[in-house]
């Protein structure tokens, strides 16, 4: 096993300004530039945010096919965030639940929990 750190993508040279041929990989695979199909099962709200920052990472050259999983990922969390700040937008970050006695109680959503918790302002 060989030691010692990984060598730098050639395009990361480049960018550096370190780039030497002598030290670059002619083999090197290069991903073609591209925005992968967002998936079927993507929310509308999901496919929305696919475009719009698709169309920012096509601008800058910055997307290509392999980066699918990631844009997934990163769609489907934003859709499900905007759902939920919508929702504790509209009803706040309480909601009401009942005791055995017949008591009401208010209880913190999830959100509010994990937010106190954080200690996030």
């Amino acid at each position: 096993m060989a030691g010692g750190r990984p060598n730098k993508p050639t395009i990361l040279k480049k960018l550096g300004g370190t780039a030497q041929p002598c030290r670059t990989n002619d083999l090197e695979p290069v991903p073609e530039v591209g925005l992968p199909m967002a998936p079927d099962w993507l929310s509308e709200k999901a496919r929305e945010y696919w475009q719009q920052i698709g169309d920012v990472l096509l601008s800058m050259k910055l997307v290509t096919v392999a980066d699918g999983p990631a844009m997934m990922l990163l769609c489907d969390v934003l859709a499900e965030w905007a759902e939920a700040r919508q929702f504790v937008l509209s009803n706040g970050m309480t909601y009401s639940t009942y005791t055995k006695q017949g008591d009401e109680m208010h209880r913190p959503l999830g959100i509010a929990r994990a937010k106190t918790r954080l200690r996030i302002c």
